[in-house]
């Protein structure tokens, strides 16, 4: 990895993958503590744990190593019905915004 691991892309992998904690921990095989000590910055995640982060979010492990993504403001996205988008939803779709604005820069 170029760049030291970074919890902040963890958290927006995972909000992108619609898992909450819970279920990421259960796919890399850790307590869901753990999970919250990787995306809090308290812990950093050994080489099988990241490999086994990466393969359960779809994201290659170099994704988690480089530097924060500019996420879309919720006020300044525009949804179709936000009254019938889950939190989980409008998670996902954020996430999706942030990654693609990364990509176009």
């Amino acid at each position: 990895m170029a760049h030291p691991f970074n919890p902040r892309r963890l958290d927006l992998a995972r909000r992108r993958r619609g898992l909450n904690k819970a279920e990421l921990a259960e796919a890399i095989g850790v307590s869901t503590r753990m999970v919250t000590a990787y995306e809090r910055g308290a812990k950093e995640p050994g080489t099988r744990t990241l490999a086994r982060m990466a393969d359960a979010l779809r994201f290659p492990i170099e994704f988690f190593g480089g530097p924060d993504l500019d996420e879309p403001p919720m006020d300044g996205s525009s949804f179709r019905a936000l009254s019938t988008l889950t939190a989980k939803q409008r998670d996902q779709t954020l996430a999706a915004g942030a990654i693609a604005l990364s990509l176009s820069d």
